[in-house]
């Protein structure tokens, strides 16, 4: 943690002959993230994203004047959808984190689920442990799961 003297305290503390503010000479160094942890981060920042848009789009024709009723009916349900795999994704990543696979992302959507884990060769144990999950959190049946193994 980055040990810092709030407010103006004027402390030097002399180096080589020059004055320098005690807060210069305390400072953490940079704490860069594993590349593992970017990939994950990188990918539910994305997905989260497109999603983001797509979601935008529906509340436009929901709220244009000139969609049909058909059409808002069709971007509500699409709507819907989206905000329940929001959710279930959310809930997948959090229980399977709580279960030790801390490296996971779960794409869902109201017909399957493709969950990344952070992982080679998970045994029969763990791939019945996370499709458990998802199977508990979406009510999707097992043969809509798929598992990839990632480094």
């Amino acid at each position: 943690a980055m040990i810092a003297v709030a407010g103006y305290i004027n402390l030097n503390v002399p180096l080589n002959d020059e004055a320098v503010p005690a807060t210069a000479l305390v400072q953490d160094p940079p704490q860069e993230q594993p590349a593992e942890e970017d990939y994950y981060t990188n990918a539910k920042m994305e997905r989260d994203s497109k999603r983001s848009e797509a979601m935008a789009v529906y509340r436009e024709l929901i709220d244009s004047k000139e969609s049909s009723a058909e059409v808002k009916e069709k971007a509500q349900a699409d709507l819907s959808a989206a905000a329940k795999a929001i959710e279930d994704e959310g809930e997948i990543e959090s229980l399977m984190a709580a279960k030790g696979f801390a490296h996971a992302v779960a794409y869902v959507s109201a017909d399957d689920a493709n969950i990344v884990v952070g992982q080679k060769e998970l045994s029969a144990a763990q791939v019945a442990q996370i499709k458990d999950i998802v199977m508990e959190s979406t009510g999707l049946p097992a043969e809509k799961i798929k598992i990839v193994e990632s480094e």
